[in-house]
């Protein structure tokens, strides 16, 4: 895959990514705005919707940013795991105290939001973001798959579970995947007077020590690191 490839990938996944988080953090908003409120508002309530609105654009905006922040637009993260969950649900519970937070300081003396809304607003925006992701990450892979576009993919450990890991990339097409090699400790691949070259069916590149070269060398994407 040549460098401008590469580099149109990289932006197609992070404007689709970032539409999709935009539109189901939009939702969860709505969402939560719903399941406090209802669908007849009191009289009371509708003089306030303005509010509702605006703490809604910038609670957008704020998690956004901090999405952002954590490099989770970027392609790398395709596959989420749990710590990429963890830093979705840590990143709307942040948005929400920055929303509480500025809305008790600019209007104490005004109206204070709903810290159910406030609540909702976590739960639905850590349910949808995760949910949109999946099918975010199919529809890309998909893509990819029908443009011929693989990712070079290195796996770090010599193991039982490398080789499955390895063997999961090869068997499913929707990853779309191609695992260049292995790499280890130079403890774990030594043999002899030198180093293990295979493993099971897949090259072993050699120590980690190397494994900066050889990101280089194989245009490498992904790193995966196995137990």
């Amino acid at each position: 895959m040549d460098k401008h490839t590469r580099r149109r990938r990289k932006y197609y996944f992070f404007f689709i990514l970032l539409f999709n988080d935009l539109f189901f953090l939009s939702l969860s908003f709505l969402v939560a705005f719903i399941a406090r409120f209802g669908f007849g508002l009191r009289e009371d309530i509708r003089l306030f919707v303005s509010y509702y609105v605006l703490y809604s654009i910038f609670g957008i905006a704020v998690i956004i940013i901090l999405l952002a922040f954590n490099r989770l637009y970027s392609i790398e993260n395709i596959h989420p795991g749990m710590d990429t969950n963890t830093k979705i649900l840590l990143n709307t519970v942040l948005g929400m105290f920055v929303i509480s937070t500025l809305n008790f300081y600019i209007d104490r003396d005004g109206y204070l939001l709903s810290r159910a809304w406030l609540l909702y607003v976590a739960l639905f925006a850590f349910l949808f973001l995760v949910t949109g992701r999946v099918f975010v990450r199919r529809i890309v892979n998909i893509v990819f798959t029908k443009s011929g576009i693989k990712r070079n993919v290195i796996i770090v450990g010599v193991n039982e579970e490398s080789r499955r890991i390895a063997a999961t990339f090869k068997k499913v097409e929707l990853d779309n995947a191609n695992v260049v090699g292995f790499v280890d400790s130079r403890k774990k691949i030594k043999t002899g007077d030198g180093l293990v070259k295979k493993f099971k069916d897949f090259k072993v590149l050699g120590t980690l020590d190397g494994i900066r070269d050889y990101i280089l060398r194989y245009d490498i994407d992904t790193i995966v690191i196995s137990a």
